[in-house]
């Protein structure tokens, strides 16, 4: 009788052993498993942007065709444009889309504010998900910008009028942050006639809030970072 108790403990630890580790890994979380064996190369990637491309061209023009509202308006030079990017550093690329005059437009970190139309898109569980959405636009709109610059994981959706103004959100893991981070302004007071600068609301010296723009922007006091070169979508 024990040594029948002892076979039957130990078929019961080989079993439990089979259902807790299938894959002969031990306490491995299955879904990490999965996410790493079903990693996309850059090329997939791409690939699965595809669809969500074509989507952006054919909504950005229709959203101009009322001849009624842009007849007047020039868009001949305008072109859809695009570029993977990884902003947050992580191995998945970023698709960034605009609809803009490439001679004035084809840098993700300019931007001039007026028809803001740039969209980003992530890929997060093999789908593609949108980060920001502007291909329903209108020219004459003074929108707030869309700025990416390379090498940094912060985005500028700042609003200038009059004055320079950006309001940086964090992009990481995919996720973009629901509030600003960042928000830095500069304008000229009415009171000095001098200029005056914010980080956050709070009043600091022009050496600072430069220090910070640079920081954000992964730029430097001689060159600032126009972004990424975006390429004509066909």
């Amino acid at each position: 009788m024990k040594t029948m108790k002892k076979v039957m403990m130990a078929l019961f630890i080989v079993c439990a052993c089979a259902i807790i580790a299938p894959n002969g890994i031990a306490n491995s979380n299955p879904s990490e498993v999965s996410a790493a064996t079903k990693k996309l190369s850059k090329k997939q990637q791409h690939k699965l942007y595809a669809s969500t491309m074509k989507k952006y061209a054919v909504k950005v023009k229709e959203s101009v065709s009322d001849p009624e509202l842009y007849g007047d308006y020039d868009f001949s030079r305008y072109r859809v444009m695009y570029v993977f990017a990884d902003i947050d550093k992580n191995g998945t690329d970023e698709l960034i889309m605009r609809y803009r005059d490439p001679a004035s437009g084809k840098y993700t970190g300019i931007s001039t504010g007026y028809g803001e139309n740039t969209s980003i898109y992530t890929i997060r569980n093999g789908k593609v998900r949108t980060v920001k959405e502007g291909s329903n636009w209108s020219p004459y709109c003074h929108d707030y910008y869309v700025r990416v610059y390379k090498g940094s994981k912060y985005i500028d959706f700042g609003f200038a009028h009059g004055y320079l103004d950006y309001a940086f959100s964090k992009f990481s893991k995919g996720y973009l942050s629901k509030k600003t981070v960042y928000s830095l302004t500069s304008y000229v007071s009415y009171e000095t006639n001098k200029t005056v600068y914010y980080i956050n609301n709070k009043k600091v010296s022009k050496n600072a809030f430069n220090k910070k723009y640079n920081a954000l922007t992964n730029s430097t006091s001689k060159k600032k970072n126009k972004g990424y070169l975006m390429k004509i979508y066909k």
